[in-house]
């Protein structure tokens, strides 16, 4: 095969060249392995290749392992795409080519979700099943098309000059029996004809072209503001990547870094807005649409929340931050299974960040699973002592923490907690008794933590006076919240105390913090009680160093 065989994907078989006796289009003996100058020990998506007289070759590593390796993915087939083609519910064009499965980055062509042009754009797709047209075109080819089944990626096909489609579900790629109409319907949906004419005529080889003057500038100016977000200073950050925008407006990769420092300086629109943009220009990065996620969840918007995070993990299986994330939005939906799932895959990815066991084990809290509760809890305060924690932090008393670093002292207070809210669960008092101890000795100042084990006290082992003593440490932490002086007042009550007077009078002047006594009974403290210094709503979503 020569060299522009090799370059525009032509089969070297032909029917002139089979011997007598062979079927029509039989696969050859593979050529032998060229000499590999670099790529293969690096995962890079690019392998060097001698290729004898001096010659040295660039090529693609889905063209080499196509043409040089071993893979055992099936022909093909019709019936694969006209099931794929069935669900679909949006089609995506990207101007850029497929790599590895995926699309580069690269301008959004059109996005269709009109049902009538769906259906047109299924009537387009019939493909050539004879082995004799079977090849791979050695260029990247473009545009890309990304179809979508509800808001899960279904499949990402490249185009190959107008006249063939790659799909890594098959090996091969696979010659449309009318390429014109497929081209004529993405032309019918906004895609120029010239624009979409010189892609197919200039097909992607996986190489950027030198960048203008102007733009040079504005990415020296990127590289700046990410070293500024990653030492602290976010202003000079923001302030170089707002300089390199002002250079050139389309850069998206300044309109995603920029994004994400907004989300860090805590400006959610911002930053939702920023990374939109990014991606609306074909930047195609797993951290772009992760920032964006957390923010719309920030902002109270779970379910455009739960689409960002999976479309990061479509990007980028490997974001570990992402599967945290979108279990801990599922957890907060109610769909535990699919979350558990979720924090489990992060736990497999970095199983030393704490975050995801803290998240998997509310979860199998709220699902009774209290020995998976112990497990998980266990595993982090594992992590944390291994830390080295300093010793003063305090507890996010609510589902999950957020955003608490490994060091952060509290957090450990609160696993305990959790772990033995979970032991009492199971009578296990003992083991309860203990981890109460601990939450209070690794912060003095958790209310929360003061009143489980005054309640457990005197409840469960009748240590009424130790209980007493506990309910006056939630009254001194916090002395305006009710629940500590009604506690406090009915184990008093049960020493022959004034509890009950002293409980009517406090409850008058307290605050509403909707708990309501009536007659000696009340409801559980919830988890609103805070110590003074922590009084703020935590997102939970965390990040992994």
């Amino acid at each position: 095969m020569g060299f522009f065989d090799w370059l525009f994907g032509r089969n070297p078989r032909s029917n002139r060249d089979d011997k007598p006796g062979d079927s029509p289009g039989k696969t050859p003996a593979k050529p032998p392995r060229p000499k590999v100058l670099a790529g293969l020990e690096d995962d890079s998506p690019f392998v060097m290749l001698d290729t004898g007289n001096g010659m040295v070759t660039m090529m693609d590593r889905e063209a080499y392992e196509y043409t040089y390796g071993e893979s055992q993915a099936p022909d093909p087939a019709q019936r694969d795409l006209d099931e794929l083609l069935t669900g679909i519910t949006r089609v995506r064009a990207v101007a850029a080519g497929m790599l590895d499965g995926r699309s580069q980055e690269g301008p959004i062509l059109l996005d269709v979700t009109a049902p009538e042009a769906l259906a047109a754009f299924r009537r387009c797709w019939r493909i050539d099943e004879d082995p004799s047209t079977f090849s791979h075109c050695m260029c990247l080819g473009g545009p890309t098309l990304e179809l979508f089944h509800g808001p899960e990626l279904a499949a990402t096909i490249g185009m190959q000059h107008g006249r063939a489609i790659r799909w890594k579900k098959w090996k091969h790629d696979a010659v449309l029996r009318n390429g014109k109409a497929l081209n004529d319907w993405l032309v019918a949906n906004g895609v120029p004809r010239q624009r979409l004419e010189s892609i197919f005529h200039s097909p992607s080889m996986g190489f950027a072209l030198e960048s203008d003057p102007q733009r040079k500038q504005a990415e020296e100016l990127v590289k700046h503001a990410e070293e500024a977000r990653r030492s602290g200073d976010l202003r000079q950050a923001l302030d170089d990547c707002t300089q390199a925008l002002a250079l050139d407006a389309e850069l998206a990769v300044g309109h995603g870094l920029r994004g994400i420092i907004h989300h860090e300086r805590h400006d959610y629109a911002a930053a939702i807005a920023d990374c939109s943009e990014a991606i609306r220009l074909g930047l195609r990065r797993a951290e772009v649409y992760f920032t964006r996620g957390v923010a719309f969840d920030c902002l109270g918007q779970p379910d455009n929340a739960l689409a960002d995070c999976t479309y990061a993990l479509e990007v980028d299986p490997t974001h570990v931050n992402a599967w945290h994330s979108r279990g801990l939005i599922r957890a907060r939906l109610g769909q535990f299974a699919e979350a558990r799932a979720d924090c489990t895959s992060a736990i497999r990815l970095n199983p030393d960040w704490f975050l995801p066991y803290w998240t998997r084990g509310m979860i199998q809290h709220q699902q009774g699973n209290f020995d998976g509760v112990i497990g998980d809890y266990t595993e982090v305060i594992r992590l944390m002592q291994s830390a080295d924690i300093p010793p003063v932090i305090h507890a996010v008393p609510v589902a999950v923490p957020s955003r608490v670093q490994q060091t952060d002292r509290m957090s450990l207070a609160a696993a305990f907690l959790r772990r033995a809210s979970a032991h009492e669960a199971k009578e296990q008092f003992a083991e309860a008794a203990a981890d109460y101890d601990e939450a209070v000795h690794h912060d003095p100042e958790f209310a929360l933590a003061f009143n489980a084990r005054g309640q457990f006290r005197l409840h469960r082992q009748g240590q009424v006076t130790e209980a007493v003593a506990d309910f006056d440490q939630v009254i001194r932490l916090c002395p305006n919240a009710a629940e500590g002086f009604v506690h406090r007042g009915l184990a008093r009550l049960s020493l022959g105390l004034d509890g009950c007077i002293l409980v009517a009078q406090r409850y008058a002047r307290a605050p509403d913090n909707g708990v309501r006594a009536v007659g000696h009974n009340t409801l559980d403290l919830p988890a609103r009680i805070l110590s003074k210094r922590h009084c703020r709503k935590q997102s939970g979503h965390g990040r992994s160093e």
